[in-house]
């Protein structure tokens, strides 16, 4: 599902659950070999899908925002900007060292 990088969470009825990987890394090994994972995303839930500039986020004193902020974080709140914004304010203006990219699905 995720190819080795950061795992994807879905919320539902109030619960989070991680997404597991489903193989290595994508180009650090060359054999490498990878599984489908089909998962429903049930009325109401909400999938999580971000890159590793949210949870390795810094402060000035380089201490990361961290996944298990960032997974608390997801699971008190479903809205792209505010989770954004949560993590800016984490950085107290230290230089960003990467993207900070979110995707949120909300299934109605």
């Amino acid at each position: 599902m995720n190819a080795g990088h950061n795992p994807p969470f879905i919320a539902v009825d109030g619960k989070l659950e991680e997404l597991s990987s489903t193989g290595k890394p994508i180009g650090i090994l060359p054999d490498s070999t990878y599984h489908e994972r089909v998962i429903e995303v049930p009325p109401g839930a909400t999938l999580f899908l971000y890159t590793d500039g949210l949870n390795e986020a810094a402060d000035p004193e380089e201490n990361e925002f961290g996944y298990d902020r960032l997974r608390e974080l997801f699971g008190k709140v479903h809205e792209p900007r505010r989770i954004v914004d949560a993590v800016t304010q984490f950085e107290r203006g230290a230089q960003a060292t990467d993207d900070k990219t979110i995707v949120v699905l909300r299934r109605m």
